[in-house]
């Protein structure tokens, strides 16, 4: 699924910070002179890890061979079922069952139609199919070895045209990246990535982690209105069935308040989901 908008070379934004500068020749010892000093933050494009598998020529030629109409039924169906899974559905996409379930009774030609199907998407919408990067599959669980996401190839201008035109469309979504990024920060900023030991989720893996209620903590201090403290299993139970967390979002009105406190815990289970988070 689309995860940000990726450039063939690195996008950076700079943040600017101003420091007094003492080596001032100016009498007025009551005014303060500030040099700046550029911090870049830079976003590094897909490594050579992340492409899918290259197909065998014999693989490549069983493909070839097929009736034209079957060929560009799988090749079609494919790119349908990765669209549709990315943008729509927006589900982790698992590469056996969509290939599989592209090719039918058509055995062989999986790996050669997901490179036909990922030249189609990156020529037609600017999509590249990827995987996840060989360093970090080392630390996480086996499902990982056989995800696929598509990755959003469109060269940005300075500006960031495209990205804002991307994700700025919808007020909802324009909420839940905003939440996304606030606890990849706390995880980043106040997790740790020591090997997890025990029976904890994620034992054994060297993943950047952070507890929920070092989560909710933090959260907490954001915005009163989220819980300090995770919900219990009864909560989450109730969440997933009534479709509404602790606090949801709805009406909005112009004072904000809990209204605008959008649902944390579905929230939260629904990157989890889409693999965002473990």
């Amino acid at each position: 699924m689309p995860r940000r908008s990726r450039s063939t070379a690195a996008e950076s934004v700079s943040f600017i910070e101003e420091e007094p500068n003492n080596n001032s020749d100016n009498e007025d010892d009551s005014k303060e002179f500030f040099t700046q000093t550029q911090f870049t933050f830079s976003q590094q494009p897909a490594d050579r890890s992340q492409n899918v598998d290259l197909a065998r020529d014999s693989e490549n030629k069983k493909l070839e061979d097929l009736n034209p109409t079957t060929r560009n039924k799988i090749v079609t169906d494919l790119s349908r079922m990765l669209l549709f899974k990315a943008l729509g559905m927006k589900d982790p996409i698992d590469r056996t069952k969509v290939c599989a379930e592209a090719s039918g009774e058509v055995k062989g030609v999986s790996k050669s139609a997901l490179n036909e199907a990922d030249k189609r998407l990156k020529d037609v919408f600017g999509f590249g199919v990827k995987r996840v990067n060989s360093k970090m599959e080392e630390n996480l669980p086996a499902r990982f070895k056989n995800r696929l996401y598509l990755i959003n190839e469109v060269v940005d201008d300075d500006e960031g045209t495209h990205s804002l035109n991307l994700h700025s469309a919808h007020q909802e979504s324009m909420t839940e990246r905003g939440l996304l990024m606030v606890v990849l920060s706390f995880a980043f900023c106040k997790g740790t990535s020591a090997v997890r030991s025990g029976q904890m989720k994620g034992a054994g893996k060297k993943t950047r982690w952070i507890t929920e209620h070092h989560l909710y903590s933090l959260l907490h201090r954001v915005d009163e209105n989220i819980p300090s403290e995770p919900p219990s299993a009864e909560g989450r139970k109730k969440s997933r069935t009534s479709g509404g967390g602790r606090h949801s979002l709805g009406g909005g009105g112009a004072d904000g308040g809990v209204s605008e406190t959008p649902d944390i815990d579905g929230l939260l289970e629904k990157f989890v989901s889409q693999d965002y988070l473990l």
